[in-house]
């Protein structure tokens, strides 16, 4: 898969996220998408681009992933764009919100 632009996207999630009182980060392999990177190609890159964005201070930064606590791994409930952008990063983490209900 390719990237938007060919220069990394550090590792920092306070460039791309508001880190709300809720928010926390874990690790990326204990994250669970619901939906392969390749099958939404357009909405990974559009990812990329809004993150990039926020980062240079064009855009609002977003909001962590929302993913579901299940069997010591979390299920992603929305933002399985972005988490497709942070894995072909490299990131080891990435902030969630985890669903209580």
């Amino acid at each position: 898969m390719r990237s938007v632009a060919s220069d990394p996207l550090i590792e920092n999630p306070d460039l791309y996220f508001t880190m709300l009182d809720d928010a926390q980060l874990i690790p990326l392999d204990l994250v669970i998408s619901t939906k392969s990177a390749e099958s939404q190609p357009d909405s990974v890159d559009r990812a990329e681009q809004l993150m990039r964005a926020a980062a240079a201070g064009q855009q609002r930064r977003r909001a962590p992933i929302t993913v579901r606590a299940e069997d010591g791994s979390y299920v992603i409930v929305d933002g399985n764009a972005t988490f497709a952008v942070a894995r072909r990063q490299g990131w080891l983490t990435i902030p969630v919100r985890v669903q209580t209900s």
